[in-house]
């Protein structure tokens, strides 16, 4: 809105106080000047609606080198409306009003056009009108966005809404123990491998939110560390979550993938990834790890070997390497072909091909036997799992 209003018109046709009052009352507003008004230093000190108000009020002669619009050339006067912040809504109102009275020219020189006096009155009023209150968020029957719901509440409530809504097996991972990060798993009966739903807790502009990411294991194994493991398919946590790997999946040829979310805390958004991600990605990660069963077998049986010759305490890479006789500098050179491995990863040979045969599979074990030795109390059921898997494939 314009901060100034001009009124071109007859000096003699100018209102008293009352008079300019009165106008303004009929279009329904209480309006009168605090201190009377006089024409020679007139003042824009006023009350709308009971509440004290200013603007300023000026009275000038017409001058035609001023090049005033052109119907406004016919009037001997001009008053002038100026307004910061405050004010506008009675300077509106006063000019309408003196418009009408004198039968004057109103006109709002920021845009260089007339103004209708309806209009002005019409723009006071929208300016005057209490702000409505706040849409009433939509509440779901099973969904919260209440951000008092927080912590194990939350996860506690989201356990429910997964076993309510998808599969009365889900649950949440004992396994997984890092403060942000939550997993829900369920065993597929028909290949005995799990759907892990793994949310990331975060914390933005005061409010929790949760990224969701998925995965196949083939074990109610713990969170291994790396993004990527040879048991696993799949992000158990990730920076780019569900709606990623769904884009990737769309390139590797699966159609009809259902729409998901990013960060939530909705639990209807939340159930709506999990089924997305069961019938979407589930049957591409499961001909994964059946296609890779047989390999991962092999370098579990060489895992388990060093585990058992392991003295008490976490192994590291280089006394795996030590156990499996494979030469230290051998060992070190192939390290970035043997980390961040995943289950399909093991079946593509051009990832090793620079390591010798003999070695092979002593550099994969051992760059990984970290990764083993976390889900060591869970190894037989893998090895069970991966059998299994082995008559599935395609």
């Amino acid at each position: 809105m314009s901060l100034e209003l001009s009124v071109y018109c007859n000096r003699a046709k100018l209102p008293t106080a009352e008079q300019w009052s009165r106008a303004v009352k009929k279009d329904g507003f209480d309006f009168a000047f605090t201190g009377g008004l006089n024409w020679k230093k007139p003042d824009g000190s006023v009350t709308l609606n009971g509440d004290e108000t200013h603007f300023e009020l000026s009275l000038f002669p017409n001058d035609p080198d001023e090049d005033p619009p052109k119907p406004a050339a016919k009037f001997d006067s001009l008053v002038a409306f100026r307004f910061g912040s405050t004010g506008g809504e009675a300077a509106l109102l006063a000019a309408a009003a003196l418009s009408r009275l004198t039968k004057g020219y109103l006109y709002d020189p920021d845009m260089d056009a007339p103004l209708k006096a309806v209009d002005a009155v019409a723009e006071a009023r929208r300016m005057l009108a209490p702000a409505p209150p706040p849409p009433k968020k939509k509440r779901f029957d099973w969904s919260w966005d209440n951000q008092s719901l927080r912590g194990e509440a939350w996860v506690a409530a989201c356990e429910r809404q997964l076993q309510q809504h998808v599969h009365p097996d889900y649950h949440r991972n004992p396994n997984v123990g890092r403060a942000n990060l939550i997993e829900f798993v369920r065993r597929d009966a028909a290949t005995g491998l799990w759907h892990a739903q793994t949310v990331v807790r975060s914390l933005f502009q005061g409010e929790e939110e949760y990224e969701h990411a998925y995965a196949v294991l083939p074990a109610e194994i713990p969170n291994l560390g790396p993004s990527t493991t040879p048991l696993t398919i799949g992000w158990r946590w990730s920076n780019q979550g569900l709606p990623r790997q769904l884009w990737e999946a769309k390139k590797q040829g699966l159609k009809r993938v259902r729409a998901s979310h990013a960060l939530t805390t909705n639990f209807k958004q939340v159930v709506e990834n999990v089924k997305a991600a069961e019938a979407a990605l589930f049957p591409l990660y499961a001909r994964i790890f059946a296609a890779g069963a047989p390999r991962a077998l092999e370098l579990l049986a060489l895992a388990q070997r060093v585990l058992a010759s392991a003295p008490k305490g976490k192994p590291t890479p280089l006394k795996a390497a030590n156990a499996l006789r494979v030469d230290v500098k051998t060992f070190n050179r192939h390290r970035d072909a043997c980390i961040n491995l995943d289950v399909e990863g093991l079946r593509k040979p051009r990832r090793f091909g620079q390591i010798p045969a003999k070695f092979r599979d002593g550099c994969i074990v051992g760059h990984n036997i970290e990764v083993f030795w976390a889900a060591r109390a869970q190894l037989p059921e893998v090895v069970e799992t991966l059998r299994g898997l082995r008559g599935k494939r395609r």
